[in-house]
């Protein structure tokens, strides 16, 4: 814009005279003030472009070319601004109805949804030497084809303008229902085509996720304004408050709408308190979206800013706008906030213990925001200031109680705002009752001193959780491996061996597991074990004790294993030799008896002899008959033998056993007169 034609800035309706800067709420309006898991973003375009040769007309003062390469950003000058060429409007939606349109993209993330969105709209209500349109500037423009008629609509008063300035207007409505990503074309917007003349759009879109997402991990404060401030060509600066901000530290995005601001012109700046946004050409009609990097009409996007700029926690922020030789209108003002966002994760997040154990859990809290959190704590821990996306960790230990429990881990801070923060993460602690319960055989068993023995020991997880690692053993020998996981209820068996005593007594086995927080669990069992020794018994009967010499004698030989054990090879040696004899096995409590025929006198001894459990077995009787002739003997001091469990002998039979062979030999043999062998089973048989 020249200097001659700058416009004055004019507030929504009243005319702004030079002085004081005005309230905040006679210039700007706030139309969405809220946190979101999103952005603010803002696009436009402008309706009016640089004129082709045939609408330039055969004399131009600046050629037609120099406007194209301005909106290119190449020249300088006044050729390169739309003070020196007849703009002439754009029309891309091929539309009979409308006499200008124009069109812009607007990308928001995948996924995201708009939660608000305001078309503005502007353009010269007077344009000196202009051609205007059909209709007026309240009129209804298209947005995407749909009439959309403007909520608000402010137009500069004549009155308040200087001789070099023409009137603008603005208009605005909010089309947060009819607004899609994609190609948005705005058309029919109200501005005269000629020389000065101006005319654009732009649509600020606030998007959201529900949740936080990649895209948008923590919140950020989007506020919208919209007003109609002019700097015109008498005032070169301007200042006004704009009310609410809401920065909390980190650097802040600030989007804006204005018109006519000039790329080859200098001078313009917007300040934010005492910060120059955009260095000495903050307005050079740049629209994000538009297919030029100057539309020569309208400026419609976001920038970034300091994080000092504004104060943390501070209600209101200070605009200031400066004019050098350009002159322009600011529409619209959308701030962009970062917030701090706590997340909290915690290790293990199903933790395990047992009744009253102390239960530790790693709580990681991470500021996912682009600003900083203050006072943070968590599990009562102080943390103090988390830095935007820096994390911390501390432990939060408590005792288990007696059964399964919900526990919960909090983390707490606020933002430099004040915004309070808060996250939970709750976890069931899963408390173990590891139990383990062994069996074995309830029969006693039977075995020999030193005898190995097999057995089998059966394990039930008696417990509410799994076991592993189950691992069985005896005292002296081990067992055969067992598996890795026993789960509640079920059962295992094992096969175990292990060497008998000297005496009876018990066997055990005893079985090891662990839970799966390596609580150890055991469980034994025993099984009977009666240990025997393998015994013969050896006794011999006599029909008389006394015979005349050479007299057959009938002696009965009877030959017993009293143990619970088989005695193999049994042989009965010694004299009288008609008495020997030879038995392959005496089985458990077996005894066999015999008869031989001896000639008296006799005095000798027989012995019994086997192999039982690997181990020699010998046991003798004493065969004595006395000849008639010889004198007799003294009272015997000795107890006579009784055979186990049989009948009362004949009154003239004798008996006798001793323990170990005498010495001495049989008197005389004189002939086997016969031999009766009877096989009977007996138990419990004993020494009389």
């Amino acid at each position: 814009m020249r200097v001659p034609i700058l416009i004055a800035v004019v507030l929504l309706v009243p005319l702004l005279a030079p002085g004081p800067p005005v309230a905040a709420a006679e210039v700007w309006h706030t139309q969405f003030d809220e946190a979101v898991y999103g952005d603010v973003t803002v696009i436009g375009n402008s309706v009016l472009t640089c004129p082709t040769p045939e609408q330039a007309g055969p004399n131009p003062k600046y050629p037609p070319q120099s406007c194209v390469d301005a909106l290119n950003r190449e020249g300088h000058g006044p050729g390169a601004q739309n003070n020196g060429h007849r703009m002439s409007w754009t029309d891309t939606d091929n539309d009979s109805s409308t006499f200008n349109s124009s069109s812009a993209q607007l990308t928001i993330p995948a996924g995201a949804t708009i939660a608000y969105a305001k078309l503005g709209w502007a353009g010269d209500a007077t344009c000196h030497g202009a051609t205007d349109p059909p209709g007026k500037p309240q009129d209804p423009v298209t947005f995407n084809g749909a009439k959309i008629t403007p909520d608000r609509f402010a137009v500069d008063e004549q009155d308040s303008l200087a001789h070099t300035d023409n009137a603008f207007y603005s208009a605005e409505a909010d089309v947060t229902r009819a607004a899609r990503p994609g190609t948005v074309t705005v058309g029919g917007i109200w501005t005269p085509q000629g020389f000065d003349c101006f005319g654009g759009w732009s649509l600020t879109v606030v998007w959201k996720f529900p949740n936080a997402t990649a895209q948008a991990p923590a919140k950020r404060h989007v506020s919208v304004h919209g007003g109609h401030v002019r700097l015109t060509t008498e005032r070169p600066v301007l200042s006004t408050p704009i009310a609410p901000t809401h920065p909390a530290g980190g650097f802040l995005r600030l989007g804006f709408t204005a018109y006519e601001g000039d790329w080859a012109t200098d001078g313009d700046q917007l300040l934010v308190g005492d910060t120059s946004i955009g260095g000495r050409n903050a307005f050079v009609s740049q629209a994000q979206g538009a297919a030029t990097p100057n539309n020569m009409s309208v400026d419609a996007r976001t920038i970034t800013i300091g994080e000092d700029v504004l104060e943390p926690g501070s209600k209101s922020a200070e605009l200031t706008f400066r004019r050098a030789e350009d002159a322009f209108l600011v529409q619209n003002i959308a701030w962009s906030f970062p917030l701090p966002e706590l997340t909290l994760a915690i290790d293990p997040e199903q933790p395990a213990a047992h009744p009253k154990d102390n239960v530790s859990q790693t709580a990681i809290v991470t500021n996912t925001g682009d600003a900083p959190a203050a006072d943070v704590s968590v599990c009562g821990q102080k943390i103090g200031t988390i830095a935007p996306h820096a994390k911390t960790t501390r432990t939060c230990t408590a005792q288990a109680a007696e059964d399964d429990y919900q526990t919960t881990v909090t983390a707490n801070g606020t933002s430099l705002a004040g915004d309070p923060l808060v996250i939970q993460k709750s976890a069931k602690v899963d408390v173990l009752h590891p139990a383990l319960r062994a069996t074995t055989t309830t029969e006693p068993m039977t075995a020999l001193p030193g005898q190995v023995i097999k057995f089998s020991t059966t394990v039930t997880n008696a417990g509410d959780t799994a076991l592993f690692d189950l691992n069985a053993r005896t005292a002296a020998n081990g067992c055969t491996p067992m598996q890795r996981q026993l789960d509640p209820g079920a059962t295992a068996t094992v096969e175990c061996t292990a060497p008998a005593g000297d005496e009876t007594g018990t066997l055990t086995s005893t079985v090891t597991a662990t839970d799966k927080i390596g609580g150890k669990v055991d469980a034994s069992a025993s099984v009977q074990v009666r240990v025997i020794y393998p015994r013969l018994t050896i006794t011999a009967l006599w029909s008389k004790d006394r015979a005349g010499d050479g007299e057959l004698v009938t002696v009965t030989i009877t030959v017993g294993n009293p143990s619970d054990w088989p005695v193999k090879d049994v042989q009965v040696d010694g004299e009288p030799a008609v008495c020997r004899r030879t038995f392959p096995e005496l089985g458990p409590n077996q005894r066999l008896t015999y008869t031989c025929l001896v000639a008296a006198p006799v005095n000798s001894r027989l012995t019994a002899t086997g192999a039982g459990a690997g181990a020699a077995i010998a046991e003798s009787a004493l065969v004595r008959v006395d000849s008639i002739n010889a004198p007799l003997p003294p009272e015997p001091r000795q107890a006579h033998s009784q055979p186990d469990e049989l009948a009362p002998p004949r009154p003239v039979a004798h008996v006798q056993q001793v323990s170990k062979p005498a010495a001495g030999g049989v008197a005389a043999v004189i002939a086997v007169i016969g031999m009766v062998i009877v096989a009977s089973a007996f138990s419990g048989l004993g020494k009389r």
